[in-house]
């Protein structure tokens, strides 16, 4: 669903591969495919410009879209092992988690650098940022 959302603001999408295309980069007017877009196993959606190497953030803001657009609401984990009796959720699952969360943190902190402020629903989104790693760090505090 939030992938076919950033096709359909993109000019001159053509599929290279499963889960891939290419486009017109909207941050710099390109008139070549030179913007890479791939979906990832869990929903993300990877851009890459080949042309002038824009910001992520420049790539989205250009067709209305925000980095958190790009994000699935909920990441599924489908390579996790049983775990072990106690325990709830395997280091790998809590760093992935950090990683995404850190990465959140760091598109606000861009965007305020560019934009010089953030929109009400990034504002929402980094506060459940920074609810979320603080969860993690609960869960691997011990008593």
């Amino acid at each position: 669903m939030i992938f076919d959302n950033l096709l359909s603001r993109l000019d001159r999408v053509k599929p290279t591969g499963p889960n891939q295309w290419v486009a017109c980069c909207p941050a710099h007017g390109s008139k070549g495919q030179k913007l890479s877009i791939s979906e990832g196993d869990d929903g993300r959606i990877l851009l890459k410009c080949w042309s002038h190497n824009c910001h992520p953030t420049e790539i989205v803001g250009s067709v209305g879209l925000t980095m958190p657009d790009l994000f699935p609401e909920n990441i599924r984990y489908s390579n996790q092992k049983p775990l072990p009796k106690g325990q709830r959720f395997m280091p790998r699952t809590i760093l992935t988690a950090l990683y995404q969360e850190i990465m959140i943190v760091q598109i606000c902190a861009d965007t305020i650098l560019k934009m010089g402020s953030l929109n009400p629903n990034a504002i929402k989104r980094l506060t459940v940022a920074s609810q979320r790693i603080l969860n993690a760090i609960e869960e691997v505090t011990y008593d």
